[in-house]
C-alpha cells in the first residue's frame, strides 16, 4: 500500500460496448479511444478492409473519415435517425452524411445491431441487424459512447453510480479522496476536465476554491474539408426563439430562450467561435442583438476593468 494524505482519481472514461450477443467477447471489436486502440485497429485492418462502424459521433466518423482515405469498405450503424445527432441538426447532418457516401461510406440510420454471426475463434464475421440483415465485417468498432471509470471508486467504497459522486470542490465521500475529470461524469469537453483538476488540485493544496458550472457542450470537427462548430443545446427548441443564416457555402443556426443564447451551430467559417461559447456559459443576455446574432464581436460587449484597465466583457 501506498500511504497519502490527499488523493485524487482521474480515471477518466472508456468506450461502451452494448450488451448485444458477441460483441463484448469476440476478438475483433475494437474501441476508438486509446493509442492502444488504434494500434489494434491497424493491425486488423493488414488482415480485412471491411469494417461495421457502431454509432456515428464524433468518434466514430472520426474513425471512417481515416479508415476511408485507406480504402475501406466502411458501414456505419446508428441507433438515431441522423449522423452525429448530438451535434448536428437534420441539415447539417445531411451534408455530412453526404460527404461521407461521396467517399464510399454506407449509413444505415435508425438501425442497431441486435446480434451476429461468429467463426471458430469467436471473431464475429456477420453482424445481424434489427432489420434482420446480414452484413459481412472483417472487424467492428464501436463508437457508441463512453462510460465513466468508476470501478476503483466502487472497489474502495466510494459513492458512485454512472460516475464518481463530487461535491462544489471535487471532494468525493471518503475523507482527502477528490476526483476529476471524467470519471466525474460532469462534462465531456477537455477544457472542462482541466478546470476540474485546477479546482481539485486547489483544494488539495489547502486554497479553497469552487468548481465553476462546466463548460457548454462543444464540438468542432473537420470531416473532408467540411468544417463545423457545435455549442450548447441544439435539441433544447421548446419556447425558443431559432435564428438561421444559410448560403451556398455556410450554414448557421442561433437557438434563444428568455433572451439567452442556449445552441450555436455554425457550418464552413467557424471563426470567432470563442464568443459564442463564452456567450452560452455565462448566459448573457442577447435579446438587443437578434438582428446581427451570426455577426457578433467582442465590440458588441467591449468594457474596460476599472481595475486595472484590462479589456473585458461588459454583460
Amino acid at each position: 500500500s501506498t500511504p497519502y494524505d490527499k488523493l485524487l482519481i482521474a480515471t477518466g472514461s472508456g468506450f461502451f460496448i452494448p450488451p448485444i450477443p458477441h460483441f463484448r467477447e469476440a476478438p475483433n471489436v475494437f474501441g476508438f479511444r486509446d493509442l492502444s486502440d488504434a494500434l489494434k485497429i491497424d493491425e486488423a485492418f493488414a488482415k480485412g478492409k471491411r469494417v461495421f462502424i457502431v454509432g456515428s459521433g464524433l468518434v466514430g466518423l472520426d474513425a471512417a473519415s481515416a479508415l476511408c482515405q485507406r480504402g475501406a469498405d466502411i458501414t456505419i450503424a446508428e441507433m438515431a435517425p441522423r449522423v452525429m445527432p448530438l451535434q448536428t441538426d437534420d441539415y447539417a447532418a445531411s451534408v455530412y452524411q453526404k460527404v461521407f457516401e461521396d467517399h464510399g461510406c454506407k449509413f444505415l440510420l435508425g438501425i442497431g445491431a441486435s446480434d451476429a454471426v461468429v467463426d471458430g475463434e469467436g471473431n464475429i464475421t456477420e453482424v445481424i441487424l434489427s432489420t434482420g440483415e446480414h452484413v459481412p465485417c472483417d472487424f467492428i468498432i464501436m463508437a457508441a459512447g463512453v462510460r465513466p471509470r468508476i470501478q476503483l471508486a466502487l472497489d474502495s467504497g466510494i459513492k458512485a453510480e454512472r460516475a464518481i459522486e463530487v461535491d462544489s470542490r471535487l471532494r468525493t465521500s471518503a475523507p482527502d479522496v477528490y476526483a476529476a475529470g471524467d470519471c466525474t461524469g460532469l462534462s465531456g469537453v477537455w477544457p472542462d476536465a482541466m478546470a476540474q483538476g485546477k479546482a481539485a488540485a486547489e483544494n488539495m493544496a489547502g486554497v479553497d476554491t469552487v468548481y465553476e458550472k462546466p463548460y457548454p457542450f462543444k464540438n468542432t470537427s473537420n470531416f473532408f474539408g467540411v468544417t463545423m462548430l457545435s455549442v450548447g443545446r441544439l435539441d433544447l427548441t421548446e419556447g425558443a426563439e431559432i435564428l438561421l443564416h444559410k448560403t451556398p457555402k455556410e450554414y448557421k443556426k442561433a437557438i434563444v430562450k428568455d433572451g439567452r443564447l442556449t445552441g450555436y451551430l455554425s457550418m464552413g467559417d467557424i471563426s470567432n467561435s470563442g464568443l459564442y461559447l463564452h456567450l452560452i456559459k455565462n448566459g448573457v443576455d442577447v435579446s438587443g442583438k437578434l438582428d446581427k446574432i451570426f455577426r457578433l464581436s467582442f465590440a458588441d460587449f467591449y468594457g474596460i476593468n476599472e481595475k486595472n484597465g484590462e479589456y473585458v466583457y461588459t454583460v
